[in-house]
This record gives C-alpha cells, structure tokens and sequence, in this order.
C-alpha cells in the first residue's frame, strides 16, 4: 500500500522540468545518489530510469585503475560533484557559462550502456502508468570495467524494487499503487526519475508526491 500525504492542488504554472529529471539522450530520466562520504572516497552511483526499467550503476575508481586517461577522466567527473568545488577560468565559456557537471558526467558514463537502452521500447503516450510502475519497476544492476581503453558495460544482477519503511503512516490516507495515476507528456521515453505530479482515482486534483523512508 501506498501512503498519500494531504492532496493539494498543484497551480498550473508548477511543471517539474529541474534537476534530477534530464533526457540527456531522449531514452532517460536519471537522477545520482553518490556514495562520496568523503573526500577520499571517489566511488558513486548512478540511478537511471529507462522506459519502464530502473538501471543502477555503480562507478568505482578502482575499476578505472587499468586505464590513467579513464582514471584521470572520472577522478575529474568526481570532483566536480563536490559541494566545494569551484570552477577552474579555463572551464568557463565566453558566454561566463559552465557546462553543468552533473550533466556532463552522465552523458560520459552512460554511453557505453546506448545500445541497452536501446533494447526497450519507449513508453506509449496512450498507456496510464501508476504509482506501481514506478515503485516495483524491474531493477538491472550494473558497473563498469575498462577493457582497451573503452567502458564496458558489466552486468551484476536484477531485482523487483522494493524499500520497506519504519515510519508510521496512520494519519494519511492509503490508496494502492495501481490507484495512482503517473501522468506523461507525449514524448516521453522513459518514467520519471522521481515523479512530482500525481493523479488519485476518482479525484479529479493532482496531488504532490514525496518518498518518506
């Protein structure tokens, strides 16, 4: 079961398009949950919705140690994650304008894994996904090894989604998943990362969505 928070009507104006939820290569929605606890730390993950599919990837530094270009390339991307980074002149346009790093170390890592994604079909715009499609999406576990110099995409595992939760959720109202509407636009490939605006059965106002753990 589903826990909803009070629905409240979102204006019309409010569309979610921020960070967290980029079509980079128009076959995703991503969002990155890094493991960088400290400075000496330069492992990460990247968690990547394609279609109805839920990709996780881990990145570990070691797995880059055959190759110093590799290396050097995701120390870089790595660096540029952390809250006290500060750009160098040299990575800065005429414009005054930075390339965004979170951006930029997804399209670099996520390449090697195209012709995977490619394997699963886009959503279909005439199709009412819900808060089940989204919740108990089929998860593939993947990291990376280098191999000639190239990513290589390496195939870990797969697994059903689910994060069971301590928290007591008496006072809100309860609706199963397949009760909660996941509203897409028409060109949309994949679910997105974290959905913002949902529609309960039988009422006609959307209503926020946020993930309690």
């Amino acid at each position: 079961m589903v826990k909803a928070a009070a629905e409240t009507q979102l204006p019309t104006c409010c569309r979610y398009e921020g960070k967290g939820f980029f079509v980079p290569i128009s076959l995703c929605s991503f969002f990155s949950s890094s493991s960088l606890s400290s400075t000496k730390n330069k492992d990460t993950q990247l968690n990547v919705y394609v279609s109805k599919k839920r990709f996780e990837i881990d990145l570990f530094a070691s797995s880059f140690e055959s190759s110093s270009t590799l290396l050097a390339e995701h120390l870089r991307h790595v660096r540029r994650q952390e809250p006290e980074w500060i750009p160098d002149e040299a990575e800065i346009d005429d414009d005054r304008e930075i390339e965004d790093p979170l951006e930029e170390m997804h399209d670099w890592a996520l390449r090697p894994f195209l012709p995977i994604f490619h394997e699963f079909a886009p959503l279909d715009p005439s199709q009412k996904y819900t808060l089940n499609d989204y919740l108990f999406a089929e998860e593939f576990h993947y990291t990376v090894q280098v191999v000639e110099e190239k990513l290589v995409p390496i195939y870990l595992s797969n697994t059903k989604r689910m994060q069971p939760s301590s928290v007591d959720y008496s006072s809100f109202s309860v609706y199963h998943p397949r009760e909660v509407q996941v509203p897409i636009s028409v060109d949309s490939a994949a679910l997105p990362a974290i959905p913002r605006k949902l529609f309960i059965y039988r009422r006609p106002r959307p209503s926020f969505f946020k993930l309690v753990y």
